[in-house]
């Protein structure tokens, strides 16, 4: 029997991962930009799962019948904790599947039958528990993955390869762990040192360290069947005496002998793949991981929606009462559930589809927080996830390409300019109109002056390339010049002015900027200002 070909939670039938670039459109570099780890933590149920979840999200995928899909999926799962308990349950089955599926040197014909036989057990085991699941939910509720599903589980256990598996695999286990004892025949030379031994029989019951009563031995009872005179010794941890050694090997050997019948049995089971399994149980895993950060998310007042998501360059982007949905998760992992809707702010995001936004606003107003939810807004809602606001359309893009300070260069300013401008032009050498852009106080590793000439050069281009871009600067004069570029620049693309309001931390307005000088903007978050400082000379009682 072959696996369920176009049988996933993930993938619609003809849209498996195979025909799609398997590989994360998400670099490394971009995921740590936008803070990914700290979502896909939150998404994993178990640790060994972070690499596959990274992965997946970081996809991006753009098909609106995919995510389509998958929303569906999640919506059954939060429609129905008790189904969502039931299958979490579950979990821990097919992981112990999983780690029968780990390669491993072949063994002798005793560890490989009792090895296969637990794969064989556990899984028709998950089989049954998933299909008595799904069995409650009724059929028009369903979505179409977990349909597909529950129809390939029945057309499996209807198969005859399953059905008389089911009926004869409790006899397979039965032979094999009914062997619980071995008793031996010992003989002693004159000095009544043990000398020789022999196998005399394979027993079905355990022998135990019961002493015999006195009337036991009144009656003529003795010590039982499978009690000794003496207490029952552990077998010990050191290597054994080897001189026992050509005794294992025929007790080995005896055992085998017993359970070829049961091999051979087994060669009939050759058809059963248990493979597919590990990949529902990752499906499953990530559903539930999703299902369990939106319950904690709104238990705690923030708003989740199910986005409408349309093809890439299709339109722009809004996303009513937006936040960071990663900023939240570390206050609540700071312990502080119950304060996490008073400190989150939420903003309107509006773009359009070819629009260059320039965001302006004083150090700390929240800005790299804007920029970083915008683009978690777009991993979440391609990966068929709700995304933090009220209310979501957003066309899908095929990449999003970040450019952020990189800490580690600050101190050599000539070679954090080289590589600033080598990232930038690795950008449009890889974006299309559809992607997504954003730069983070980009071009500050040279004078103001020419800081600015370039960011103009960096912002027509982004004109004529038409992506969807943000991009947050000190510069002031930039934003200022909205109307020059749109005005003069060929190309789709539209720039717009949006500025963080100094009054309220993290909120993000439409408006001209409201600075005049990345300088000026520094000296007044430090108190450098004439009113400034003369109030600091009066309090030092320098001046009256």
């Amino acid at each position: 029997m072959d696996g369920p070909e176009g049988v996933s939670l993930l993938w619609p039938p003809g849209l498996l991962p195979g025909a799609v670039d398997p590989q994360p459109r998400l670099t490394a570099e971009q995921a740590a930009d936008l803070e990914l780890e700290t979502l896909v933590d939150a998404l994993c149920l178990h640790a060994s799962d972070h690499a596959w979840v990274s992965g997946l999200l970081g996809q991006l995928c753009s098909d609106p019948l995919v995510i389509g899909y998958r929303q569906g999926v999640l919506d059954s799962i939060l429609d129905a904790p008790v189904i969502a308990a039931r299958l979490e349950s579950l979990l821990p089955r097919i992981d112990r599947l999983r780690q029968h599926h780990v390669p491993r040197e072949k063994g002798e014909l005793l560890h490989e039958v009792a090895w296969r036989l637990g794969e064989l057990e556990i899984f028709l085991e998950c089989v049954r528990e998933l299909a008595a699941i799904l069995d409650v939910v009724p059929g028009d509720r369903l979505p179409e993955g977990f349909e597909r599903l529950r129809a390939f589980l029945e057309r499996l256990r209807a198969g005859e390869t399953i059905r008389h598996r089911e009926e004869e695999l409790p006899r397979l286990l039965k032979e094999v762990r009914g062997t619980r004892s071995l008793t031996l025949g010992v003989n002693v030379d004159k000095d009544l040192q043990p000398s020789s031994a022999t196998l005399l029989s394979i027993n079905a019951h355990s022998f135990d360290d019961r002493a015999p009563s006195f009337l036991d031995r009144l009656f003529g009872v003795g010590q039982g069947q499978w009690s000794g005179i003496a207490p029952l010794h552990r077998a010990p941890s050191e290597q054994a005496n080897p001189m026992l050694l050509p005794l294992f090997r025929d007790l080995s050997e005896a055992l085998t002998q017993t359970l070829r019948p049961v091999a051979a049995a087994l060669q009939k089971f050759i058809g059963v793949h248990t493979r597919f399994l590990d990949e529902w149980g990752r499906e499953l895993s990530f559903y539930l991981g999703a299902a369990k950060l939106a319950t904690r998310l709104r238990a705690a007042g923030l708003p989740l929606c199910r986005p409408l998501v349309s093809e890439p360059g299709s339109a722009g982007c809004r996303v009513e009462g937006c936040y960071n949905i990663v900023l939240a998760l570390k206050i609540a992992g700071q312990g502080r559930e119950k304060e996490v809707r008073g400190l989150v702010v939420t903003n309107d995001l509006a773009f359009g589809p070819h629009e260059i936004t320039i965001l302006t606003g004083p150090n700390q107003g929240g800005k790299t927080t804007f920029m970083r939810s915008v683009g978690l807004a777009h991993v979440l809602a391609q990966a068929g996830l709700p995304v933090p606001g009220t209310a979501a359309r957003l066309a899908a893009v095929d990449a999003i390409h970040t450019h952020f300070p990189r800490t580690e260069r600050q101190d050599i300013d000539s070679g954090r300019f080289a590589d600033e401008m080598r990232r930038l032009s690795d950008i449009f050498e890889q974006a299309t109109p559809a992607s997504l852009i954003l730069l983070n106080e980009s071009l500050t590793a040279t004078s103001a002056r020419e800081s600015l000439e370039l960011a103009r050069e960096v912002v027509s281009a982004l004109q004529v390339l038409g992506a969807r871009a943000i991009y947050t600067t000190h510069l002031y004069e930039l934003a200022a010049e909205a109307e020059v570029f749109n005005a003069g620049t060929a190309g789709p693309g539209r720039v717009a002015s949006v500025v963080a309001d100094p009054e309220h931390r993290f909120r993000i307005e439409p408006g001209p900027p409201a600075g005049s000088s990345r300088a000026r903007d520094v000296a007044a978050h430090y108190g450098v200002g004439y009113e400034s400082l003369v109030k600091v000379l009066r309090e030092r009682g320098i001046v009256p």
